[in-house]
């Protein structure tokens, strides 16, 4: 179990530490913070009308976020590949309720945060500030806020 949880959190390693200066240890910490979760293809993970408690990366598979009209008619939002983070962070950060939602379209391997956690993380590692606000900057972006 430890070996193949310790593989989910590659991709997040290695993404981080090419936007942020990031310590072992810290790292270590950081990934205390996650909850390792697998989706099944064609699962929701997040629906319209629920509240988005986590924001997720993405580190195997490939989600799309969507919305459905009156007419059942679907338009895409935006696909989160593996090494994306995604989420309806208009809910995350609000705690109203999204507008559309988030599915899998092959087996995927997420990681997911929550709001407290990830204020921490924020905090702790000051990624609003300076050059390390890409982080916060990239998730913004994949979210459809041009920051």
């Amino acid at each position: 179990m430890w070996n193949t949880l310790s593989l989910m959190f590659e991709l997040l390693h290695k993404k981080n530490t090419e936007i942020i200066d990031i310590s072992e240890e810290e790292f270590e910490y950081a990934r205390t913070l996650f909850i390792p979760k697998k989706l099944k293809k064609k699962r929701i993970l997040i629906g319209v009308g629920e509240i988005c408690k986590y924001t997720v990366f993405v580190e195997k598979g490939l989600l799309r976020s969507f919305k459905t009209d009156d007419k059942g008619n679907e338009s895409i939002l935006h696909f989160a590949l593996s090494g994306w983070w995604t989420a309806d962070l208009y809910s995350f950060l609000t705690n109203e309720t999204t507008t559309f939602n988030i599915e899998a379209l092959e087996d995927s391997k997420l990681l997911l945060i929550t709001k407290p956690f990830w204020d921490l993380l924020l905090q702790k590692f000051r990624l609003l500030n300076g050059s390390s606000g890409c982080l916060s900057k990239t998730i913004l972006q994949a979210n459809g806020f041009f920051y």
